[in-house]
């Protein structure tokens, strides 16, 4: 058994929606996470990653992320069969299994590229104890127990990245207040019960409207070469956000009013408007920036989202620092942008060979565009979903 679950990039609402009941954009990415399943090879059940080389045994558990994944399916699994079957024996799967991770969301010398390959590894891990497990779920299941397990180690989060990996295209995705609803289980180990009555519950938010990208505009997505935490980028964020609330409800309302014009550019099939709320996000995180004291726009964020505010638009993506920037043009304008891409690459020393940017590799139909420089590696995306 093997599938495949996607990474993810915002493109609107980072950081308002970290707060309750607010709204962002986010796209599944043709990079992905291949998740392969079936009976374990020795003795004992275990998670083996291709990207990092490392085997995890379901009986050695810790408290990273594959780890929290299985302890949250698998609290889940046997309290169903109790609850359905009167009995704790998963009789029908007691063959060791073996569950194999390749990734293609980190780089060649497997950086991470910021496109949520955390979440991407939650969700593939979930799924596939699901699947062998004979389960019959929906996406709304799958949401809560991967989003719980998330939460659970980093100790934050929206879910927005969850709900990019499980319901994949490009979505309109609504938050939640998770800690409240956590608060009866504030305890350093979620029982079975307890997690079975948490995911069976009904949530307040995590809703997902599919959107659709207008007809003419196509994506092109920047990796600056640099990794950024999100854990530590959150955290410093909510250390200064305290001490302004002002400034954060201003921001949350302009946001959201960002949020809903570039979904309503979205079902108008509206490209002059959907640029507009690209540009107002983008400048929305700027005076944020400004406000609180925060770096969140590199210096490369800054150089790709002007170049390309010529003829379309663009912003970092996610927590900013690193990681990606994403930028949009219309499909009438390719020769525009291959044009400002090679300027941006051009080499600064004499000598040095120019970036090979029209060096393509084809995956799963979608045109990906890797390039080397020094030191530094860009990434372009020519496309993302648009289902």
């Amino acid at each position: 058994m093997q599938f495949k679950v996607p990474g993810k990039l915002i493109l609107s609402g980072e950081y308002a929606i970290l707060y309750p009941n607010q709204i962002a954009i986010v796209a599944a990415t043709n990079r992905t996470l291949t998740v392969a399943i079936s009976h374990s090879d020795e003795e004992k059940s275990y998670v083996y990653s291709k990207d990092t080389d490392v085997r995890l045994y379901f009986d050695a558990l810790g408290d990273g992320f594959i780890d929290e994944a299985i302890r949250t399916a698998m609290a889940y699994i046997r309290q169903f069969i109790k609850m359905k079957y009167h009995s704790t024996d998963l009789k029908e799967r007691t063959v060791p299994l073996k569950i194999i991770l390749a990734s293609e969301l980190s780089n060649s010398e497997k950086v991470s590229l910021g496109l949520g390959s955390s979440a991407a590894v939650i969700v593939g891990v979930i799924k596939a104890l699901l699947e062998w497990h004979g389960f019959r779920y929906n996406k709304a299941l799958l949401f809560k127990l991967a989003y719980l397990a998330h939460y659970r180690v980093q100790g934050s989060g929206s879910g927005v990245d969850i709900a990019a990996a499980v319901y994949g295209g490009l979505i309109l995705y609504k938050s939640m207040d998770i800690k409240c609803m956590l608060q009866e289980a504030n305890h350093e180990y979620l029982y079975d019960e307890k997690i079975y009555r948490i995911v069976s519950s009904k949530w307040s938010g995590g809703d997902v409207t599919p959107l659709k990208l207008p007809d003419v505009i196509n994506c092109v997505v920047f990796w600056t070469g640099e990794k950024a935490s999100t854990k530590d980028y959150i955290k410093r964020f909510y250390q200064v956000a305290e001490k302004d609330k002002k400034v954060i409800n201003t921001f949350l309302m302009r946001t959201h009013e960002n949020v809903k014009a570039l979904e309503m550019a979205c079902y108008n099939n509206d490209a002059s408007a959907f640029f507009e709320a690209i540009k107002n996000q983008r400048q929305t995180l700027l005076d944020l920036e400004h406000q609180l004291g925060l770096k969140l726009e590199s210096e490369k964020h800054t150089v790709f989202s002007e170049a390309l505010a010529q003829i379309g638009a663009a912003k970092f993506s996610g927590a900013g620092g690193g990681d990606c920037a994403i930028g949009f043009y219309r499909s009438t304008d390719q020769v525009a942008i291959n044009q400002i891409l090679e300027r941006m690459f051009e080499p600064k020393v004499p000598n040095e060979s120019k970036v090979p940017i029209e060096s393509k590799v084809s995956i799963e139909s979608k045109s990906i565009l890797e390039t080397n420089a020094s030191a530094e590696e860009q990434l372009f995306w020519d496309l993302i979903q648009k289902s």
